[in-house]
Parts: structure tokens; C-alpha cells; sequence
């Protein structure tokens, strides 16, 4: 199936964000010149990302986000100062 991405970019300018969610080939192409084929692609006003999860009664946004950290850890191990 292939590398899959989340792809969030904001434009100050006209203050919108973008989420562009699919395959990384096709997410990029969407992103650059709009001839991937997605999963979601969708514009809307810039914070609507942080607004929309304002609440999480059943903490399923904190795991996913565990489980999402926790696979960044193994690819891209953090250095822990002591």
C-alpha cells in the first residue's frame, strides 16, 4: 500500500490550514500541483485543526497520538538530555 502521510500546511497570508491525508507519492503530487489522488484533502480556517479537538472524553486522541509518538520513536529515536 505504501507510505502513508498526514500533510498539514497553513498559509499565513490568507490565514487557512490545509490536511492532505493519503499515500506519500500522490499526497505530494496533490500538495504541488493538485493531480494526486487522496484520501482527504480539505482547506479550511487556519486553527480549525487545534479547535476541532477541544475535547476528548474517551482519550482516543491522546492514544492515537501515543501510539503515533511511539512509532516516531523507533524511526527517529529522541535524545534524552541528563
Amino acid at each position: 500500500m505504501g507510505r502513508m502521510v498526514f500533510a498539514l500546511t497553513l498559509n499565513r497570508k490568507k490565514l487557512t490550514e490545509r490536511i492532505v491525508i493519503g499515500r506519500e507519492e500522490e499526497a505530494r503530487w496533490q500538495l504541488e500541483g493538485g493531480e494526486g489522488e487522496v484520501y482527504f484533502d480539505e482547506t479550511r480556517p487556519l486553527g480549525s485543526l487545534l479547535i476541532g479537538f477541544d475535547s476528548d472524553p474517551g482519550r482516543q486522541w491522546n492514544v492515537n497520538s501515543m501510539i503515533l509518538r511511539e512509532s516516531y520513536g523507533k524511526i527517529f529515536p529522541v535524545e534524552t538530555e541528563q
